[in-house]
C-alpha cells in the first residue's frame, strides 16, 4: 500500500462556532464576552468548532512523497486544480458534521490563506486519478455563507476523507461575535446532498 497526500488551498474566513444551551435567553447574551466566559456562564455548550471555509483562489495539489506539498514548485508536487472532479454540494456540514444546531454563537477570527492536507491510501500499482477527487461545498446552509469549499473534507473515488493537517489560519484578528438563529439549511438547492458522517475516513484510519 502507498499513501498519496492531497493538499487543498485557498483563501477565506475562519470562524469559531459553538452551540447555545437550551433555555438561554438570546437577548441576554453579552456578545462582548469571550466564548470561554460564555461557557463558564453555562451559555455555550463547550463544543467549540473552528471551520475554515475557502471562498476564492482554490488550488489542489498531490504528491506521492512522504511530506505534504504547498506549492507547485515543491518537489513531487502535481497540480490537479483544473483536472479534479465536479464539486459536491451538501446541506448538512454544519448540522451533522460540526454538530451545530441553531441557535449558534459565531465569531470570525481570520480572513486569509487556508491549507489542508489529506492522506489517501492506495494500492502500490494504483494510479491517482484526479477526476475521482471532488471538493465539497456547503450549499447555503447558513445565511451569512451562501457557498464555500469545506477545507476539512474531500471525496476520492466515492469515499469521504477528513483532513489530517491544516494551517495558515492562525488567529489574526477578531470580528464582532453574533448569534445566528435561522432555518437550517437556510436556502440549500435541490442539488445538495448529505454527508454520511458515519462513513468518513479519518487520518488514523489510513
Amino acid at each position: 500500500m502507498k499513501n498519496v497526500i492531497v493538499t487543498v488551498m485557498g483563501r477565506g474566513p475562519v470562524f469559531w462556532f459553538e452551540g447555545v444551551n437550551e433555555g438561554v435567553d438570546l437577548d441576554s447574551i453579552d456578545l462582548s464576552n469571550s466564548f470561554r466566559e460564555l461557557e463558564e456562564e453555562e451559555i455555550l455548550d463547550y463544543n467549540l468548532n473552528e471551520p475554515a471555509i475557502i471562498l476564492e483562489d482554490v488550488e489542489v495539489l498531490y504528491t506521492e512523497n512522504e511530506d505534504p506539498v504547498e506549492s507547485v514548485d515543491d518537489e513531487g508536487a502535481v497540480d490537479v486544480t483544473s483536472k479534479k472532479g465536479k464539486y459536491i454540494f451538501v446541506d448538512n456540514y454544519f448540522s451533522d458534521f460540526l454538530s451545530l444546531k441553531c441557535p449558534i454563537w459565531a465569531q470570525q477570527i481570520n480572513m486569509g490563506e487556508i491549507i489542508s492536507t489529506f492522506h489517501i491510501e492506495m494500492e502500490d500499482d494504483e494510479e491517482f486519478d484526479p477526476k475521482k477527487l471532488q471538493l465539497i461545498k456547503s450549499d447555503y446552509e447558513v445565511k451569512f455563507l451562501p457557498y464555500g469549499v469545506v477545507s476539512s473534507l474531500i471525496v476520492y473515488d466515492g469515499k469521504c476523507y477528513k483532513s489530517d493537517y491544516g494551517h495558515g489560519h492562525e488567529d489574526k484578528g477578531y470580528w464582532d461575535a453574533f448569534i445566528y438563529n435561522d432555518e437550517q439549511p437556510y436556502a440549500s438547492s435541490a442539488k445538495a446532498v448529505k454527508i454520511d458522517v458515519n462513513n468518513i475516513i479519518y487520518p488514523y484510519d489510513c
